[in-house]
């Protein structure tokens, strides 16, 4: 039930693109349709924050689409240890662009295709010179690793392009995948997901749909089967969680505008979520009175 109307709130947040999430711009690398010279604009001089392809990776090789880290975009090595970072560093950029190849063949966009031919082209030394500019002694950080780079194309950013959106979901939907059976939450019958591939804020980069330990499961079925979930619900679910507890996003929001989405409370350790579907206000009155009762 907690899971449906999660679904609910997060089917009306009006997202506009699946396994995005919004997230500071630091790089911005602007290309034209036509030839010329590619510029690399430091955007933490003006902060941009957009929704970018983003979702849960480990220490392995996963790029994200048109939008990631100078590592992946440029094959800078992290660090200084020598053949095996660079080895990675290698491994890595050649995986984000064989992204971008496959996004630019199989949508057609032409602003993908104009990424895709400057990344073949190889690695910009103007560019990649401005950015070794930013890094101490040369060294690119882990820090400013996760500084994300993004591609502007015309002046528009080609990540937000729909068909460029589309095909990243259906990127993730096909890892995230692990068989088929009924979803838990919809009903419907079709492909469910191992776990959410987005993190869920305050749960210290974990998913909702977990069970990895046996006190978890239940009716004789192992890890995530104990909750089987589609994809499309458990992204619905993990965006309206996350929207909820964006403490940054709330600071931003007006009182009236709080009071029609709801939000969070810290109770000693805990966080609540609370929201409500009709009476605006209800959902913040009950938990002010938890704070101040009457």
């Amino acid at each position: 039930m907690l899971f449906r109307k999660l679904r609910e709130y997060g089917l009306q947040l009006g997202e506009s693109a699946t396994y995005y999430q919004e997230d500071e711009i630091r790089l911005v690398i602007d290309l034209k349709s036509v030839a010329s010279r590619a510029q690399l604009l430091h955007a933490n001089e003006g902060e941009i924050r957009l929704p970018v392809p983003k979702v849960f990776r480990t220490s392995g090789t996963m790029p994200f689409l048109l939008v990631d880290g100078p590592e992946y975009v440029f094959g800078l090595p992290v660090g200084d240890d020598g053949a095996r970072s660079v080895k990675r560093a290698d491994r890595r950029r050649a995986a984000f662009v064989d992204l971008v190849d496959r996004c630019a063949e199989e949508t057609g966009n032409p602003k993908v295709r104009v990424v895709a031919d400057f990344l073949n082209g190889g690695k910009d030394a103007e560019v990649v010179a401005a950015l070794v500019g930013k890094m101490a002694d040369g060294i690119l950080t882990a820090a400013i690793a996760k500084q994300w780079i993004a591609f502007r194309v015309d002046g528009s950013f080609v990540h937000l392009e729909p068909d460029a959106s589309a095909f990243w979901a259906r990127q993730v939907d096909r890892q995230a995948s692990a068989g088929e059976g009924q979803c838990s939450v919809c009903g419907r019958t079709g492909a469910l997901a191992r776990k959410s591939l987005v993190k869920a804020k305050g749960l210290n980069a974990g998913a909702l749909t977990s069970a990895n330990e046996t006190a978890f499961e239940s009716f004789g079925l192992a890890g995530w089967l104990t909750t089987p979930v589609c994809p499309e619900c458990i992204g619905a679910v993990t965006a309206a969680f996350n929207d909820l507890m964006d403490t940054g996003k709330s600071a931003k929001k007006t009182a009236a505008e709080l009071e029609n989405r709801g939000g969070n409370k810290r109770l000693g350790s805990a966080k609540m979520a609370y929201w409500t579907p009709t009476e605006p206000r209800f959902g913040t009155l009950v938990m002010s009175a938890m704070y101040d009762p009457e």
